[in-house]
């Protein structure tokens, strides 16, 4: 008598979420606030981000959405690589993007925590003085009554106007540039 059993096993069902890890802006680590800083004139940006397993992946500019409401696909998405490209971004401006995965058996990543990518856009840099002229000398309301009246360490606007600027330098003809405070 003779009998013959087969058997066969099944992977447990896969109950974990994707983990999200190395993100980046253009390039750069964005998982830590500030983030990093992109040129001024700067009008688009590439998200990117990896999961430890094959997942889609989402984002939006708002906190705690769940992943289904999450306006914004990855363009490049469903393997363990992710990465999309966003416009409209502006000079001066900052911006998180959070980010939420989905695995292939359709588990939501429902932890508590985005993942979040920071960074921002640089200011426009100051437009040149009209009319061609150089500034000689600088002033600031912020400047400082024992500066040098350069650029980079501009006088107090009371210092560079008393006429007693502290190297008694500007002459009858000189440009004296004002420079925005902060």
């Amino acid at each position: 008598l003779s009998s013959s059993y087969s058997a066969t096993t099944q992977a447990p069902p896969d109950t974990t979420t994707p983990v999200r890890s190395n993100g980046t802006v253009n390039g750069m680590a964005a998982t830590s606030s500030p983030g990093p800083q992109l040129a001024s004139g700067t009008s688009g940006a590439t998200l990117a981000l990896t999961t430890n397993e094959n997942a889609d992946c989402k984002y939006g500019t708002i906190s705690g959405q769940s992943y289904a409401s999450m306006p914004g696909t990855f363009s490049t998405t469903g393997t363990m690589s992710h990465t999309t490209t966003i416009s409209g971004l502006a000079n001066g401006a900052s911006y998180t993007y959070y980010v939420r995965c989905r695995d292939k058996s359709a588990n939501l990543n429902a932890n508590t925590n985005d993942y979040s990518l920071y960074f921002s856009i640089a200011n426009a840099p100051p437009p040149p003085p009209p009319g061609g002229f150089t500034c000689a000398w600088y002033a600031s309301p912020t400047g400082s009554a024992t500066a040098n009246g350069s650029s980079a360490t501009p006088w107090s606007l009371a210092k560079a106007l008393s006429g007693g600027n502290p190297s008694g330098s500007i002459r009858p003809g000189d440009t004296l540039c004002l420079k925005g405070g902060t």
